[in-house]
């Protein structure tokens, strides 16, 4: 019988945390929603809303653009459940590559408008 690696731990656990996380959005919304809300992330991470919204954008998918045009922002639980599965450092990484990219389409932009 072969033993089980590390990397073979820690992917159960990613699993594990996965399914525990949608088990308790199902209880938490018997009715069977299948969105959640920054309010349900936060609880999911251990976040206050407020941190989520001004430094760990990161942590929501999209980095915090709605997948609905309408409303509050939310995601379909399995977009949030897909995302969540990725490492956090590299969640992390694609928030600052996209902070710099949003930041060079501005300056584009203003030298644009200002010829």
């Amino acid at each position: 019988m072969e033993l089980a690696t590390l990397d073979d731990v820690n992917r159960i656990e990613g699993k594990q945390d996965r399914m525990e996380k949608m088990m308790i959005l199902m209880l938490r919304h018997p009715r069977g929603r299948n969105v959640v809300t920054v309010k349900d992330i936060a609880e999911m991470e251990g976040e206050s809303t407020t941190k989520l919204y001004q430094g760990a954008r990161y942590l929501l998918p999209r980095f915090g653009q709605s997948a609905y045009p309408e409303g509050y922002a939310r995601w379909p639980l399995e977009e949030y459940l897909a995302w969540s599965a990725r490492d956090p450092e590299e969640r992390h990484r694609e928030w600052l590559q996209h902070l710099e990219s949003e930041r060079k389409r501005e300056v584009k932009n203003l030298q644009r408008a200002t010829g």
